[in-house]
């Protein structure tokens, strides 16, 4: 035999290594980049306008409560309604606001700088000075007032509270 002749040499080694091209891994990396961006935006965007549907469903139920309470005040006591009137305004400033005034007291509320920061100044002083009538009404030893007045002047400021909230 012929000592001359050699194996067939490993052809790998010959073989260029397989890669990724460059221009491969940039467009890939730049479509990564705009995918989180247009991601973002579009979740920003959506909790956003979840923000202000449930500002609406905030308001649409606190004036369908404050339209209950008003077809038939005579029947409910005084410190009951302004209960009743208070908790439906503090829920909405909650609900609209995520301010927490409706899980505090009327001297929590009074004394806690910035709150309802989300109003305007108007309102919020309108809001305030009301809350606290109304607290005066349901804690007070002399408790009188015109009911139709206080559903009025709730729906009012339930309103006003609505119109500045609204972007």
């Amino acid at each position: 035999m012929n000592d001359d002749l050699k194996d067939i040499p490993d052809a790998d080694r010959l073989l260029p290594l397989p890669g990724i091209p460059a221009w491969l891994v940039v467009a890939l990396f730049i479509a990564i980049v705009l995918a989180v961006v247009i991601l973002v935006t579009w979740c920003r965007h959506r909790a956003i306008t979840a923000k202000f549907r449930h500002r609406g469903a905030a308001y649409r139920l606190a004036a369908a409560a404050l339209e209950t309470w008003h077809a038939n005040p005579a029947e409910i006591p005084l410190p009951q309604l302004a209960a009743g009137i208070s908790l439906i305004l503090r829920s909405y400033i909650e609900s609209a606001t995520g301010d927490p005034a409706i899980f505090e007291t009327r001297e929590e509320l009074g004394a806690r700088d910035g709150a309802m920061q989300q109003l305007d100044e108007a309102t919020r002083s309108g809001m305030m000075a009301y809350l606290m009538e109304l607290s005066e009404l349901e804690y007070g030893p002399h408790a009188e007032g015109n009911r139709d007045d206080l559903l009025a002047k709730a729906s009012t400021l339930l309103e006003q509270a609505r119109q500045a909230l609204e972007p």
